[in-house]
């Protein structure tokens, strides 16, 4: 499920690994203008293969899409959910990226999936899957990629 609006973009499914983390998350995605939000739903630590599984106190009573619904759902405006994704997040950079403080988007494509790697810092990536061109292009045209 992916849900547009001139204001945000939802994603129900992505795929997300980054350089401070051996971990691979299953998660949502939620984009505004000014961040990326990934809340994570399962984690599997690479190596060994060992799936490990927490979900936030906020969405103990549904499913982490559900979950997020309602926070845009309840939230008056962009700048109130970016807000409380901070908060649930709890500034956590690995799931938190703003856009102004990154040095770099690339869009790199294989096949039906598209991988957003959004560069910080010399070392520092987050690499993002997104499965499927019709949501790919909204995402690149809110990154400006």
């Amino acid at each position: 499920m992916q849900k547009n609006d001139s204001e945000f973009l939802f994603f129900d499914s992505v795929k997300m690994m980054t350089s401070k983390s051996l971990k691979q998350f299953d998660a949502v995605m939620i984009a505004t203008k000014n961040y990326v939000f990934v809340i994570p739903i399962q984690s599997v630590l690479i190596l060994p293969i060992v799936q490990t599984f927490t979900t936030h106190r906020y969405f103990a009573n549904g499913s982490v899409s559900e979950g997020c619904l309602k926070l845009i759902a309840d939230a008056a405006n962009p700048n109130e959910l970016e807000q409380t994704l901070m908060g649930l997040l709890e500034g956590d950079e690995k799931f938190i990226h703003k856009l102004a403080n990154l040095d770099a988007i690339k869009v790199n494509r294989w096949f039906s999936t598209f991988n957003f790697r959004l560069l910080k810092g010399k070392m520092g990536y987050t690499a993002i899957l997104v499965k499927g061109k019709e949501k790919a292009d909204p995402l690149k045209t809110l990154l400006g990629v």
